[in-house]
């Protein structure tokens, strides 16, 4: 059996997803599959597993439990420090993230700018 090695040479779509808030902060998910597996991989790979097990528990707790936040600190004071590939992008793939990252910063900007002069009864030239 032979790998095809050109599958890796065409783009993912979509790789991302990019979203902003009011507060023109910016939230990107990782949506690619593989990519996600891959990231995965690199924590599995990274950290002890049991870790992460408790981890979970610790994050499955109601955070309306008076120890949830120690607890939960304490679990992430297990961990030793790291550092995770987050993704392996072609140039193209990394230029349209950049591209998007703009775009959407740029919407986020005029709708809030558009929304305040409205509350200020202002006339919104376009």
């Amino acid at each position: 059996m032979t790998m095809d090695f050109n599958q890796f040479k065409k783009p993912r779509e979509p790789l991302f997803s990019i979203h902003t808030s009011d507060d023109g902060s910016v939230a990107i998910y990782l949506e690619e599959q593989d990519a996600i597996k891959d990231v995965i991989e690199d924590v599995v790979g990274q950290w002890d597993v049991s870790l992460l097990g408790e981890l979970r528990g610790c994050i499955d707790g109601s955070w309306k439990n008076e120890d949830y936040f120690e607890n939960l600190e304490t679990c992430r004071s297990n961990f030793e420090e790291g550092a995770i590939k987050l993704i392996h992008m072609s140039e193209e793939e990394a230029l349209n993230l950049a591209q998007d990252i703009i775009k959407a910063i740029k919407i986020s900007r005029h709708m809030r700018e558009e929304r305040i002069a409205v509350n200020l009864g202002l006339r919104v030239v376009k």
